[in-house]
């Protein structure tokens, strides 16, 4: 007699197609969410890439993650809901770029989920976003977070006039940890990534770290906490 096993989690499709102008950031996520009254461990593997060159896929669940992250597991709490969201960076150069992903229960392997998810710079109507009208830092995501082999934590940012940025993460006694951004910028919105490490590539301790945004004209500035490593990011 088969024993049948009850449905732990689900993943639903938000927005799976997208098109931008290019050398913009765009998001296209799916819902995840365990049914379940106990964490699960969910495998998430990028089984296709079809990206021009230049093209950069990240993606965040619990954690974030750089690009190269391509086969990673990921703890999901129990009766939690989170996106499962892709930020992709397009180049100047006009293309489209597809990829697929599988989630997988690790505990019950035949429970899995396929997306296939794609980006275009080729529609010559985008609409366009007007140029933000102030300058901008948005809470990192995830905060806290924890340190991995590819687990990172993003800061999103706009800047309303063309010109040269930086973003930089200080400990609480105002010494410079990291530079993050230092480069000339047009009006926009972007997102920028850490990994916990400092300028020689060494982890930082557990603690709270500031970042700053400055521009010829300005400078804002928020508070993040980074955990101890808690559990692999790899399988």
């Amino acid at each position: 007699m088969q024993t049948s096993v009850a449905q732990t989690f689900t993943m639903k499709a938000k927005k799976l197609e997208m098109f931008c102008a290019p050398g913009e950031y765009v998001d296209t996520d799916c819902e995840v969410k365990n049914l379940s009254g106990s964490d699960i461990s969910v495998r998430v593997q990028r089984t296709r890439t079809a990206l021009p060159a230049g093209w950069f896929v990240s993606f965040c669940l619990v954690n974030c993650y750089a690009p190269e992250a391509l086969d990673v597991t990921e703890i999901v709490p129990a009766n939690s809901t989170f996106d499962f969201k892709l930020t992709w960076e397009t180049p100047a150069l006009a293309g489209e770029g597809e990829v697929e992903y599988v989630l997988t229960n690790l505990a019950n392997t035949a429970e899995k989920y396929t997306f296939t998810f794609k980006v275009s710079t080729l529609k010559t109507s985008v609409d366009r976003t007007p140029a933000p009208k102030a300058l901008t830092l948005a809470q990192n995501y995830p905060n806290p977070f924890s340190a991995g082999a590819f687990a990172v934590t993003t800061v999103g940012y706009t800047v309303p006039r063309q010109g040269e940025v930086s973003v930089k993460v200080f400990n609480l006694v105002g010494r410079e940890v990291r530079t993050l951004v230092n480069e000339a910028h047009v009006a926009g919105s972007f997102s920028i990534a850490w990994d916990g490490r400092d300028a020689d590539g060494a982890l930082v301790p557990p603690g709270i770290y500031i970042y700053k945004i400055t521009t010829a004209s300005s400078s804002l500035s928020r508070a993040h906490g980074r955990q101890p490593l808690i559990r692999s990011s790899g399988v």
